[in-house]
Order: structure tokens, then C-alpha cells, then sequence
């Protein structure tokens, strides 16, 4: 493989460097999601863009000169070295490793769209025309240790009362 496809164990080592790296900022970007935080927004954002962009490139990376040449592979060496005598009757081997492949190459594309899709899909609802001011209420707002007492929060004055059971709570 190495011969055959330029840069290959650099670009494996790149891709492994480059979805840690995607992991670890999607689960940066998530926890500080869950906590409102405007700086998440932004980083959950990015780190879209740049897996989109990474899977894109792997699968070109991979349609473009892997492909090719694990078919080379198949066509060439599998075939050879299962026709020694001990092995006189596998081409039905040959034949499976073939379907094998064409299936392997199929989940990959179904994978890699489905991704894409899902990573579109996260950057469509973090647009949201509500979810930035969202976010920017959140980080404006003071922490919950800051002393303000949380009836200084409320809208209603209802709120803090003990409800009377009026029939409803039966």
C-alpha cells in the first residue's frame, strides 16, 4: 500500500492526530454547551467546519488512491497467491473477498454521507436565529453564587406563594 498510495502513513497518522483532536473539542464544545457557555457556541461551530472538511478529504483521500489500489490487490496478488496447489480449488475465495470489498466500500460511503448530514445538521441548529441570543442571555447573566437573591429573578410574584389546592391537584 505504501508504494502504491503517496503519503499513505502520513496521512493515516495525520487523520488519527486530527480526530483526537476533533474528539476532544467536540467534547469541549458539548460540556460547555450544556452549560450555556457563548465560547461553546463558537467552538462547537468550528470544529464542524473542520471535521466536515476532514471527512471530505478522506474520502476523496480514499476514493481517489486507496480504492484503487486495494483493487489492484484483489485483481493481482489475492489471486496469485491462492492459486498455489495446496489451494487449487479457491476462486470462490477470490470471488468473496471481491464482494467483501465492493460491500466494505459501500458502508464507507453510506458512513461518511451520514456523517456530513449529521455534522450539517449541528451547524444548522446552532444558527438558529434564537440560539445565539440564547447563549449571549446566558453568559450576561450573573452566576448563581454572585448574591442576588433568586426572588429577584422573578417575573411573577405568584411564584414564591404556596399554591392552594383549588380542585386541581386531585
Amino acid at each position: 500500500m505504501q508504494a502504491d498510495v503517496p503519503g499513505y502513513q502520513v496521512v493515516g497518522a495525520a487523520n488519527h492526530i486530527l480526530n483526537l483532536g476533533e474528539a476532544l473539542a467536540f467534547l469541549c464544545a458539548g460540556i460547555g454547551l450544556l452549560n450555556l457557555r457563548f465560547w461553546a457556541r463558537t467552538l462547537a461551530l468550528w470544529t464542524c467546519l473542520v471535521a466536515i472538511s476532514h471527512t471530505l478529504f478522506q474520502a476523496v483521500y480514499q476514493s481517489v488512491f486507496v480504492l484503487p489500489a486495494l483493487n489492484r490487490v484483489f485483481r493481482e496478488v489475492v489471486p496469485g497467491i491462492l492459486m498455489n496447489p495446496r489451494a487449487a480449488g479457491d476462486f470462490e475465495a477470490a470471488d468473496f473477498l471481491r464482494l467483501v470489498m465492493t460491500l466494505t466500500v459501500i458502508a464507507w460511503v453510506i458512513v461518511y454521507v451520514v456523517l456530513i448530514v449529521y455534522l450539517v445538521i449541528i451547524m444548522v441548529l446552532l444558527c438558529r436565529r434564537n440560539v445565539r441570543p440564547a447563549f449571549a442571555a446566558a453568559a450576561a447573566a450573573p452566576p448563581l453564587d454572585s448574591g442576588i437573591p433568586p426572588s429577584a429573578y422573578e417575573d411573577d410574584p405568584g411564584w414564591s406563594t404556596d399554591p392552594k389546592d383549588e380542585g386541581y391537584y386531585r
